[in-house]
C-alpha cells in the first residue's frame, strides 16, 4: 500500500452532487425538478367550493323563475275565468249576480248594479233602457299570498215592461 500522510482521498465532488440530485428528484444530470402528477387535497376543495356556490346561485335563479312562471300561470287562468264570467253575464238579456268556483282554486263573483251617472238619470223616461255596471272578480291564494283580478263593463238593459 501506499504510505498514509494523515490525508483522505478527495472525493469527487460532481459525482457527489450528482448522486445529491437523484435523491431530491433530479434524473439523468437534467437540472429540471420533478414534477407532481394532479391535484393537492387544497386545490380540490377549493375547486369543489367554488362549484357549490356557482350551483346554489343557479338553483336560485331557477327556483325564482318556476316561481314567477306560477304566478303567471294562475294570473292568466283567473283572468280567462273572469272573462268567460263577463262574457256570460254580459251575453245574458237581463244580467244577474252569481259565485262560483273554477277549478277548486278561484272563486268567482259576479256582481250587476245600476250604473250611477249623477242627477241625470233621474231625469230619463221610465221606457229607455238603463245602463248597469257588470263586475267580475276572480281570487285565489297564491301561497300566502292572495289575489284577485276584477273585469267589469257597462250594458245597457231593456227597461222592465
Amino acid at each position: 500500500g501506499q504510505p498514509s500522510h494523515g490525508l483522505e482521498p478527495v472525493r469527487d465532488e460532481a459525482a457527489t452532487a450528482l448522486s445529491r440530485s437523484d435523491r431530491i428528484g433530479m434524473h439523468r444530470g437534467r437540472h429540471e425538478p420533478l414534477r407532481h402528477n394532479g391535484f393537492t387535497l387544497l386545490e380540490v376543495l377549493v375547486a369543489l367550493a367554488v362549484v357549490g356556490l356557482a350551483l346554489g346561485a343557479i338553483a336560485g335563479v331557477f327556483s325564482t323563475g318556476l316561481v314567477s312562471h306560477e304566478t303567471a300561470a294562475a294570473a292568466e287562468t283567473a283572468l280567462a275565468v273572469a272573462e268567460e264570467q263577463l262574457t256570460l253575464a254580459s251575453a245574458a238579456p237581463r244580467p244577474a249576480a252569481g259565485k262560483g268556483v273554477y277549478a277548486g282554486r278561484f272563486a268567482w263573483r259576479t256582481t250587476v248594479a245600476p250604473y250611477d251617472d249623477g242627477d241625470k238619470a233621474a231625469d230619463l223616461p221610465g221606457t229607455l233602457p238603463r245602463l248597469y255596471r257588470v263586475a267580475v272578480s276572480v281570487a285565489w291564494h297564491d301561497g300566502r299570498r292572495s289575489r284577485e283580478v276584477s273585469l267589469s263593463t257597462l250594458r245597457l238593459v231593456p227597461a222592465a215592461p
